[in-house]
């Protein structure tokens, strides 16, 4: 792809920058149909333990709601008293379509707030039942819509946003729904929503800090340290008791030298508190690596005292102590192993993690017995990590065949197939693979499990089988989609185009895949005008992005008129240092393009010219 390196499942290819001042953007698709595949597909299994629902309800419109409830209550009580049931039935149904509606707009509320209920409880098997049935009674409640959003969102599911957008039309969205709109366009990298939501709040209310923070947290996310800067300050400025903002300046403040010490003053300052943000600064001064050595004492002082700090503070705890006194490193290893060896099963998976990722597999071995390991998920995941770790696949492969293995069938035939790769044995790699995608061919989420491990050990025609199928799962389309695109980048340039083709014909609003799209069109050189026309309208609508500058440069080159290639580049200023290889070859064929050779050759000295597409190549061959 036109990124560079191939990004992980985790990252993002986006490098957009800056803000957008149109209205959100707005994906309509079938409610009905997007609601019902959501909630048929939509499985238990897809969430993890160690997920925690994020509660971001709109607290003052359920209030609201619930005052129109009581009042619906009161109108149906008045009227079952002056006439019985069966005539209140009549009257709703023949006398009355406005208390009809009143009394179903108040029972899928009713059942929206009951279906939260169990979402905070992580009772997911019964709040499904009952978002579905308030649906069916109301499917514009914003209350359904709200419940939804907020499931697939704590989640990560690929849907979410689809709920905010129809949130956002409601006449019951709030500032905490847009709040929470944002911060799911951010976690998803959708650039366009994410700044205009965030823009939109920011005009709305602009001297609350929790809006200027937010656009704060979205700059920092977009690489761009000045207006991170800008944005914190006016978040503490407008409000210095708000703690998040104040927390957030200061961890700005410990990445800038000149701030640095400011920085730490401020979170030492936050962390004598007893309560949550106390906490939060300690674990953020933890992660600061210039502490001076009586910081790092003060540090590790208050961490022992907080009362809030758990098992990562503990492992914070030795880590800073092994970096005071490297000389100790064995024996304050050994005594935390011996202090945890009656530990809970959390907090002895969470110290064998830590074991595990700091050349300490073979102690995980000796901490942690098979027995005890066989006991709990989470230390037979350290367990089997410490042994993978050590190259011992055959006696992996011996405990993963054993029969009481607390891992789901396709995990452990993955597993199978990885340690079979590993021996050499090809034949039974491919049948444990075989045998791992038709047990989770019915769970979308061990599926997409499986494609993302296949993909990291760099199997990737095995991941790329998956994720087509993904595909055609409404739920795991999108992030299918993306995973095809990050497998199969060594391709040549009409397949991929063919692929971001489809992915464009589904979702044909996502600016990100439009830019793509365009791109690889541009360098087959096929439907230039058309092209042109979609590259300039990206430009309008983001003039900040470098990728919607290069599409604009390469279809006026392509075009033959080199002179309005260069007009892309007018009124910026863009470190080519830094920028994307494929954005900066473009820029060094419209400067070359427009008589600065010199210039254009300078700035191609280190790029690799093997390791680009041959349309690229093709594009700078005239510059030696």
């Amino acid at each position: 792809m036109r990124r560079g390196p191939k990004p992980s499942p985790q990252e993002s290819t986006s490098n957009r920058q800056g803000y957008s001042t149109t209205t959100p953007t707005v994906v309509v698709e079938n409610k009905e149909e997007t609601f019902k595949a959501n909630l048929i597909t939509f499985q238990p299994s897809l969430i993890l333990d160690d997920q925690p629902f994020i509660r971001t309800a709109a607290l003052a419109a359920v209030l609201d709601q619930r005052m129109k409830n009581q009042r619906i209550r009161r109108r149906l009580g008045r009227w079952a008293a002056i006439l019985g049931i069966p005539a209140l039935v009549v009257a709703v149904l023949f006398l009355g379509p406005g208390l009809y509606r009143d009394f179903k707009a108040w029972r899928a509320t009713t059942l929206a707030l009951q279906g939260e209920e169990f979402v905070r409880k992580k009772q997911i098997v019964e709040a499904i039942p009952t978002i579905r049935s308030a649906f069916m009674l109301s499917p514009n409640a914003p209350e359904v819509l709200r419940v939804m959003a907020q499931i697939l969102t704590s989640f990560n599911a690929p849907d979410a946003m689809t709920y905010w957008n129809w949130l956002l039309q409601s006449n019951d969205v709030t500032d905490d729904d847009r709040r929470a709109a944002a911060e799911c366009a951010m976690q998803n990298d959708l650039y366009n929503r994410a700044s205009a939501i965030i823009s939109d709040l920011v005009v709305r209310e602009g001297k609350d800090a929790r809006n200027q923070l937010l656009a704060a947290r979205w700059s920092a996310q977009r690489a761009t340290p000045a207006q991170t800067m800008f944005f914190a300050t006016r978040a503490v400025d407008d409000d210095p008791t708000y703690k998040p903002a104040v927390i957030f300046l200061a961890v700005q403040e410990l990445a800038n030298s000149r701030l640095h010490q400011e920085g730490v003053n401020s979170l030492f300052q936050l962390a004598d508190s007893d309560n949550d943000t106390g906490l939060v600064a300690l674990r953020d001064l933890v992660l600061d690596p210039n502490l001076k050595p009586v910081e790092v004492d003060r540090l590790i002082a208050r961490l022992r005292s907080h009362p809030l700090a758990g098992e990562p503070e503990r492992i914070s705890i030795l880590a800073l102590e092994i970096k005071r006194h490297p000389g100790q490193r064995e024996t304050l290893i050994n005594q935390a192993a011996a202090a945890r060896l009656k530990a809970p099963p959390a907090d002895l998976a969470t110290f064998a993690e830590w074991l595990n990722t700091h050349g300490e597999a073979a102690r995980v071995l000796k901490l942690i017995s098979r027995e005890r390991a066989l006991s709990n998920k989470s230390i037979f995941a350290a367990y089997i990590d410490a042994l993978a770790g050590l190259n011992r696949w055959a006696d992996l492969k011996t405990v993963l065949s054993g029969a009481t293995v607390p891992l789901e069938a396709p995990l452990v035939e993955l597993y199978l197939s990885h340690c079979d790769g590993e021996m050499g044995d090809d034949l039974g790699c491919n049948l444990h693979w075989q045998n791992a995608v038709s047990t989770a061919a019915y769970n979308p989420a061990q599926s997409l499990y499986l494609a993302m491990y296949a993909e990291k050990l760099g199997q990737n025609e095995r991941a790329a089988a998956v994720y087509q199928t993904l595909t055609l799962n409404p739920v795991t389309a999108r992030v299918a989609y993306l995973g095809l695109l990050r497998v199969l980048s060594d391709k040549d340039t009409r397949t991929l185009r063919d692929l971001l083709e489809q992915m464009v014909l589904r979702w044909p609003k996502d600016d990100e895949m439009a830019t793509q799209y365009v791109f690889f069109n541009l360098l087959l050189n096929e439907r230039v005008p058309e092209m042109h026309q979609s590259a300039v309208k990206l430009f309008a609508d983001d003039s900040y992005s470098i990728a919607h500058r290069a599409n604009v440069a390469l279809a006026c080159l392509r075009l033959n008129d080199p002179a309005s290639a260069s007009k892309a580049y007018d009124r910026v200023s863009i470190d080519w240092n830094t920028a994307p290889e494929p954005e900066l070859v473009v820029y060094a064929a419209t400067v070359n393009a427009n008589g600065h050779a010199k210039r254009a050759h300078q700035l191609l000295l280190s790029v690799n010219r093997h390791a680009l597409r041959p349309e690229l190549r093709d594009l700078i061959k005239a510059i030696p």
